[in-house]
């Protein structure tokens, strides 16, 4: 088989694979939000909301449903496109939520992508110009470590280092301090 035909093949393959994975995905989601202890009624309300109440909220959520009506109906409305209302921004629509915030993250990922392929492709070349030097064992041994660190973590360290100690970037923020970041706001939905 030609290397064109057997590329090709691997393409189709995986856009045929795409959908499965998608509902496998989405099945695996919904099951372990169904499956954490502790009853999400009782940590949005809180324990001491009356039992009327922590009722009517369930049957809003569809949580009062037996599990195979709400699977499908969580597939129907993620088809939909339909994410629901938040709970914690005042029931603002929740894709309005992401659009909200997706400038912000995509601006995170094409900025990150740009320094992986910049460092990546820069320490693949110099290893690969000088085999057998220190630079061609560092660089293997800087591809073993970053691709074996938790991404969350090497994340974290990283904001720890250059916004914390060294104070080289700012924490936590997108825009400078003089800007007024979008709205979020958060409401309680039963006082204590």
């Amino acid at each position: 088989m030609s290397r064109s035909r057997a590329l090709q093949y691997y393409i189709t393959a995986r856009l045929l694979l795409a959908p499965l994975m998608l509902l496998t995905i989405v099945t695996i989601v919904f099951l372990l939000l169904r499956s954490t202890p502790g009853d999400p009624v009782d940590a949005i309300l809180g324990n001491r909301a009356p039992e009327v109440a922590k009722q009517a909220f369930r049957e809003r959520l569809g949580l009062s449903l037996p599990l195979p009506l709400q699977y499908l109906n969580y597939l129907g409305n993620l088809l939909r496109l339909d994410l629901g209302t938040s709970i914690t921004d005042q029931g603002q629509v929740v894709t309005e939520v992401i659009q909200q915030f997706f400038p912000a993250t995509l601006e995170l990922t094409i900025l990150s992508m740009l320094v992986a392929v910049l460092v990546g492709v820069g320490m693949g070349m110099l290893s690969a110009s000088r085999p057998g030097t220190i630079f061609d064992v560092g660089g293997r041994l800087f591809g073993i470590i970053t691709y074996a660190l938790p991404i969350f973590w090497a994340g974290m360290i990283v904001q720890l280092i250059f916004a914390v100690q060294l104070r080289w970037f700012p924490l936590g923020s997108r825009f400078p301090a003089s800007l007024e970041p979008p709205p979020h706001h958060h409401r309680a939905i039963y006082p204590r």
